[in-house]
């Protein structure tokens, strides 16, 4: 890999603003919630008593859930039924810091989706990677969980500079993997990890023996699954032997 190339000297365009790295509370999580909301609820035409009428049959339905889920799940729905292709710039960093903090790994897609489709793949996927990063071990792992649905399409993947980008992706989950001793980062990443040189810059092709290694031998009993699942499958595998 050449020294323009190394991942911390990416000349990555600039985002703004990026979302903050050492957020650790849920109440900057809600704080991120009714920033967007405030701006989606005038974009769906609702009102404030509307919008308090929706939380209250939220909460007929739903049950008693706190305040705070029940706004994320109004901010899905309204995001979901208009698909904006435009959004607001005061959305982004906001939407991927929910996302990233969303523990469900279905739900984080409702504020993925909206992001790749009003501001692209690059910007969505250059954050996610500042995240896992430098983020702390819980936004490693909603990155990892975020990334999911923030895979490149087959076309998309032609482009070069998205396909380098994807392989730097691919390479910081792998080191994120080998180094890591938190288990939920572990997990969330441990499905998305690659088998194949291809897939890799160079400096994280040498780590694969080493991911395969962790994993087989993990005191984590999904761990172990998982890592044999995609020794299996096609798609992730060398094509050689694998030894651990």
């Amino acid at each position: 890999m050449t020294e323009t190339n190394k991942p911390e000297e990416r000349n990555l365009r600039p985002l703004s603003p990026l979302p903050e790295l050492q957020v650790r509370e849920d109440m900057a999580i809600a704080a991120s919630v009714d920033e967007v909301l405030h701006t989606a609820i005038s974009l769906a035409y609702t009102t404030q008593e509307q919008f308090q009428r929706m939380l209250e049959l939220f909460e007929e339905e739903y049950g008693p859930e706190p305040l705070l889920e029940r706004k994320k799940q109004f901010l899905a729905i309204i995001l979901r039924k208009r698909k904006e292709e435009f959004l607001p710039e005061v959305f982004f960093a906001p939407l991927m810091r929910i996302a990233v903090y969303e523990a469900n790994p279905s739900f984080n897609r409702s504020f993925i989706e909206p992001c790749l489709r009003a501001f692209g793949y690059r910007r969505v996927l250059e954050a996610l990677l500042l995240y896992l990063e430098r983020g702390t071990n819980r936004e490693k792992a909603g990155a990892g969980r975020a990334f999911y649905w923030a895979r490149l399409p087959s076309q998309k993947r032609r482009d070069e500079e998205l396909a380098e980008l994807d392989k730097v992706i691919a390479t910081t989950m792998l080191k994120e993997f080998v180094k890591s001793d938190n288990l939920d980062v572990e997990r969330s990443l441990i499905p998305q990890l690659f088998l194949k040189p291809s897939h890799y810059l160079q400096e994280g092709k040498r780590l694969i023996p080493l991911a395969i290694h962790k994993a087989r031998h993990h005191p984590d009993e999904y761990i172990r699954h998982r890592i044999e699942i995609q020794l299996e499958d096609p798609e992730h595998r060398t094509g050689e032997r694998l030894e651990d």
